[in-house]
């Protein structure tokens, strides 16, 4: 058997971010029991930048997805394994939507071809689906899906979508450690306190606020902060970096004492879900320092095997003897060092002892023209011109219609009161500020995607 992975990227952190420790341990899974290929669309590494490299792993990248289903074709044979990462080509992109229905057709053109989605953003991704999307067709040609987020909720929604006979299995987000078990020694101590959040994301004020006031009332607090934060600082104490390589990134873990976990709104709800950097810190003897939530003992346990605090009280949290966080630290390390082999398990033993689904056929889907479109308060009379103009064919109205607009600041109430009176909407996501007109907005029809000027709506003809 062989495997082949299609991924968002297991080269270039600047696509993947976080998620992208997630494909590399998938693929180092997946290559220390078979010969795996990893295809992906990623933009060339800047000159001198690190390469990653999993044993019993290839990367064949490709510049669009027509090429990546060039090369599938080609290598894949009877009895191999094809993995299909949610928004591996492009986000939520008509080459990607379409990939989701093409490695579908695997199944039913060569012999014993085994196709598995999976997606590590269920409690993002479900609330976007319903019947009329495209993944309810294709993924009746898969044989089955692999979450790693969302718990038994998030397995019921993508069993309704795959139909009988599929297998949708939960494997643990430990998984994200499985590629960063074998790094060297970790440098020296160079922070107390490591931030990592992407910017533009609504974490981003309130974390940037508290580090402010942290600053303002421990001004000897040294900070490590990375991600894509708009602008240095000026402070000695504090370090800056942008997005990095995920093992570049985990040896500032380990210069970090402790690291800093803030919640994902839309992640509220949704059981045995957990961030990255739970497990990143954990490995590198970093303690975390978190934001409580529901289910959080699954991982770590809170005044043993890390710290639980609201964002005022962090400075207060980590000033602890230095003996009792080397040993806090050590404990996380054990679990979860356990927690990620477990979890390396369940995986291949899935992959690998599933048969194929009986009665699979090919999918068929033509997407439908929206019908009409609500716009909701937060959205400016500009944008809905463009919206306008953007969907020639919609017909806009004022209170209830089947396709939603609104900021992505909304969506989770817009998702609740959905649920709350059981109706199906199609949703269109919108992040909007004043500052950005709807050229260049970023769309979520169902997963990121980008709107631009050349743009083609995979659902209108």
């Amino acid at each position: 058997m062989k495997v082949h992975i299609l991924a968002p990227t297991v080269l270039n952190p600047a696509v993947g971010k976080g998620g992208t420790t997630l494909y590399r341990s998938v693929a180092v899974a997946a290559g220390r029991h078979a010969s795996t290929t990893v295809y992906e669309i990623a933009p060339p590494l800047p000159a001198g930048s690190p390469r990653w490299a999993g044993g019993g792993v290839s990367v064949v990248s490709c510049d669009t997805p027509a090429e990546v289903r060039t090369e599938l074709c080609r290598r894949v044979g009877p009895r191999d394994t094809v993995l299909k990462w949610a928004g591996a080509l492009g986000g939520g992109g008509e080459g990607d939507w379409a990939a989701d229905l093409w490695v579908g057709e695997l199944a039913s053109t060569v012999d014993g071809v085994r196709c598995w989605y999976l997606d590590a953003d269920a409690p993002f991704r479900l609330p976007l689906l319903n019947g009329r999307h495209h993944l309810g067709p294709a993924l009746r040609a898969f044989d089955g899906v692999l979450l790693f987020a969302g718990g038994q909720r998030a397995v019921d929604g993508y069993t309704a979508l795959a139909g009988p006979g599929a297998v949708v299995r939960h494997v643990s987000p430990a998984m994200f450690a499985v590629s960063l078990m074998d790094v060297p020694v970790p440098p020296p101590v160079e922070s107390d306190l490591l931030v990592t959040v992407a910017a533009a994301s609504a974490r981003e004020d309130r974390v940037a606020a508290a580090v402010r006031s942290w600053l303002a009332t421990d001004p000897a607090l040294t900070l490590t902060l990375v991600g894509d934060w708009p602008e240095s600082s000026p402070l000695p104490n504090v370090r800056t970096h942008g997005l990095m390589d995920p093992t570049e990134l985990f040896r500032r873990y380990q210069a970090s004492r402790f690291t800093l976990n803030t919640l994902r709104g839309e992640f509220a709800g949704w059981t045995d879900t957990a961030a990255a950097r739970i497990f990143e810190a954990a490995l590198a003897g970093s303690v975390l320092v978190t934001e409580a939530f529901p289910g959080l003992d699954r991982y770590l346990t809170p005044r043993q095997e890390c710290v639980v605090a609201e964002l005022p009280d962090v400075p207060a949290a980590i000033h602890m003897p230095e003996a009792r966080r080397t040993a806090m630290a050590e404990r996380a390390r054990r679990r979860v060092e356990e927690a990620a082999a477990e979890a390396e398990k369940e995986f291949i033993a899935v992959i690998r002892a599933t048969p194929p689904r009986p009665g699979r056929q090919a999918p068929s889907f033509r997407p439908a023209d929206p019908a009409t479109v609500t716009v909701l308060p937060g959205v400016s009379a500009a944008f809905v011109a463009r919206l306008r103009e953007r969907l020639p064919a919609a017909r806009f109205v004022p209170a209830d219609g089947e396709a939603l607009v609104t900021t992505t600041a909304a969506k989770n109430r817009v998702d609740d009161e959905l649920r709350a009176v059981g109706r199906i909407a199609d949703v269109v996501y919108v992040e909007v500020t004043d500052r950005v007109s709807a050229l260049g907005t970023r769309w979520i029809p169902g997963r990121d995607r980008t709107l631009d000027d050349d743009d083609r709506w995979p659902w209108i003809s």
